[in-house]
Order: C-alpha cells, then sequence, then structure tokens
C-alpha cells in the first residue's frame, strides 16, 4: 500500500527532476507497449525553503503477489493535499449534473394528436365548459407545464476540478487506501498454471468461467473482495480479462480506464487501485491550478508568453493520444526554438531598461 517514509535511504528509489508540463516528450495514450514515464512531467512549484513539506513516497507492487518492486517520489502538492470537503462536493456535484441525459419530454396540447373542434357548446348544457378533447383537464389530453429536453450540466473552474482531483488521491493516500501496482493484467497462461498441479498443461484454452474464478481468488485473497467494501482498478489501457471477471462477480470491484473516471469514482468502495502509469496519466493530466496561463510552470522562469496557440493545440492533441511521434517531436522543437527567441527578446529588453535608467540618471 503507499506508505510515506521520512529520513529513510532507500536503495531503490527513484529520484527524478521534476519539469514543467511543456517538456513532454511522447504521448501516454499513443497505443505504446509500455508509455512513457510522465513522473518526471509533473509540476513542482518552487516553495521557500522555511515552509516546504517533502515529497511523498509511494510503494509500487508487483500484481498479483503484491511484491514490492520499487519506490516512487511524488511532489507533495499532488498526493499530500489537505482535505477539502467543500472541493470534493462541488466537483461530484459538478459530475452528476453534467451526467444527466435531460430527456424528459412530454407533449403540449398542440403536440397531441386529435382534431381541434370544440366538444360541446360553450353555453346551454349546464356543464363546465371546454375547448378540445387536447384540454390538459381531460385524460388523453396534453400535459400542463410538462418537462422538456434540458442540459442540466452546470459550470466549475478548471482549477478548481482539478485541485479536487488531487485532493481525493490525497486523501486515499493518507488514509492508506491507495495501491500502486504495475500492470492489471490477468493472462491465460497464469490461470493455466495456478489450475494444474505443476503448471501442466492441459489444453490451449482456458474458459472465461476459470478466468472469473481466478480473478475472484485474487481479489478474495488480497482483501479487495466484498467482504472488504470491494476494490476500485484504475488501469491506463482496457484489461478484458479482469473487467468481465468484476462484472460476473458482483461487490467484488469495478474496473474503468483514465477516460471514464470521475471525482466520484475516486472516493467510491473500500480501496482505489490503480496503475503506476495510470496515475502519472491523470496527475499530470489535472495540474493545471499549478500552471499559468499558456501551459508554463510557476517558478520556472519562463515567459507566461512562451507558447504559441499552435503548440498549445499540438499539446491538446498529444494528451488526447491523436499525435504521432514526429508531430510530438516537432511540437518540442519549435517549443524550444520560441523559448530561445523569448528569451533573447526579454533580455533586449530588460538591457535597454536599464540603458534608459543609466542615461535619465
Amino acid at each position: 500500500m503507499a506508505t510515506v517514509v521520512e529520513g529513510s535511504s532507500v536503495s531503490n528509489s527513484i529520484e527524478t527532476p521534476f519539469l514543467d508540463s511543456n517538456s513532454l516528450s511522447a504521448s501516454v495514450k499513443a497505443g505504446f507497449s509500455r508509455p512513457f514515464n510522465l513522473t518526471s512531467k509533473l509540476v513542482k512549484p518552487q516553495v521557500p525553503a522555511h515552509i516546504k513539506t517533502p515529497s511523498v513516497l509511494v510503494t509500487e507492487y508487483a500484481f498479483p503477489t503484491l511484491e514490492p518492486l520499487q519506490f516512487h517520489n511524488y511532489p507533495s502538492s499532488h498526493l499530500q493535499l489537505p482535505l477539502r470537503r467543500d472541493l470534493l462536493h462541488r466537483a461530484i456535484v459538478y459530475e452528476g449534473d453534467k451526467h444527466r441525459s435531460g430527456t424528459a419530454s412530454t407533449k403540449w396540447r398542440s403536440e397531441v394528436h386529435g382534431s381541434g373542434r370544440k366538444l360541446r357548446p360553450q353555453k346551454g348544457s349546464g356543464k363546465a365548459r371546454l375547448g378540445d378533447k387536447k384540454s390538459p383537464m381531460l385524460r388523453g389530453g396534453g400535459v400542463a407545464f410538462g418537462p422538456k429536453p434540458r442540459d442540466f450540466s452546470t459550470g466549475l473552474n478548471k482549477k478548481i476540478y482539478d485541485l479536487a482531483w488531487r485532493t481525493a488521491l490525497s486523501y486515499r493516500y493518507k488514509i492508506g487506501e491507495l495501491i500502486v501496482i504495475d500492470k492489471m493484467t490477468v493472462h491465460e497462461e497464469d490461470v493455466m498454471k495456478a489450475s494444474m498441479p505443476g503448471g501442466m498443461k492441459v489444453d490451449n484454452h482456458v474458459s472465461r468461467t476459470k478466468i472469473n474464478h481466478y480473478v475472484r481468488h485474487i481479489f478474495e485473497t488480497l482483501r479487495w473482495g466484498k467482504g472488504y467494501k470491494g476494490s476500485f482498478v484504475v488501469t491506463l489501457n482496457p484489461s478484458d480479462n479482469v473487467e468481465l471477471a468484476l462484472r460476473e462477480w458482483i461487490g467484488i470491484g469495478r474496473l474503468r480506464t483514465v477516460d471514464d473516471v470521475d471525482v466520484k469514482n475516486l472516493l467510491e468502495m473500500g480501496r482505489l487501485v490503480v496503475e503506476k502509469e495510470a496515475l502519472d496519466y491523470l496527475l499530470f493530466k489535472h495540474q493545471s491550478d499549478l500552471v499559468k496561463s499558456g501551459g508554463v510552470a510557476r517558478g520556472i522562469g519562463r515567459p507566461p508568453s512562451l507558447l504559441s496557440e499552435d503548440i498549445s493545440v499540438r499539446q491538446q492533441a498529444i494528451l488526447d493520444g491523436t499525435a504521432s511521434m514526429e508531430e510530438v517531436e516537432d511540437a518540442l522543437a519549435e517549443e524550444d526554438e520560441q523559448a530561445d527567441e523569448e528569451a533573447l527578446d526579454e533580455n533586449e529588453w530588460v538591457d535597454g531598461e536599464a540603458r534608459d535608467v543609466d542615461a535619465r540618471r
């Protein structure tokens, strides 16, 4: 499980320099077998030394043995935030409103099929006056003030929403319910070895039932199952065997990819099991409150007008997984060239201002 180790020196801990989000060198979602590590791409704002908090240490485990593999350092601004119930509430309400379909629809009297002939004379019958048979007062008529299709979604500042994301992850981390694993995969070979003594192979096919029972056995053995409030699993790419097994055994857990997860999902069930690469992707994607306008990290000392609109679009394509490696490298090269030009222009402007001040003196 995720733990914090202070004042200890671990030989296999990973120390990586923290860069701004503009130095992303490759797409996480581009379909590679092993996406590039995004831990070093997380924004780490410069904090004065007297109030600076240490980085948090997260243990990565192997699935399904839960053998510790290595430690990873994350900025305290990503996994050690204080609990803000107000932010979590606003984010969950925002997601709930956004997910409402708003498709309820009824017909007003003008939309109901039927004649518009007046049913009876206005006077002389001794009964209440009536118009046509589509009146809302009559059975089969229109509905007065009934619902119509509408949009229930509400607005929420992106920086507040991203802060709520990291707050939810930090809460899970601090109470020991954030488990980081290498890869949530179950192969047929593993099921064969577990089913037959000595790994003896009977045939080349493993039934779906055996895979489902194998996944259930893993979750129950690791105390992730129904008796322990279940587990919510987040993966970078779909894992069909595990997902189908969790659907079969209701209550032991649920699996979602990073594109289908909300803040509410992070707080559901007894624990949050997330792949290392999926955690890096989520933290990298939800750090807009740590970045200035234009995508430049705070404290890096680069002008906010560094990126052009074209480069911003490219970087969004990188996050969405629609950019190729060539496009990524071109975008980074163009960004470096423009950064040099901006820095040169800024230095010339500062030198010119200094000369003007000296001349006035």
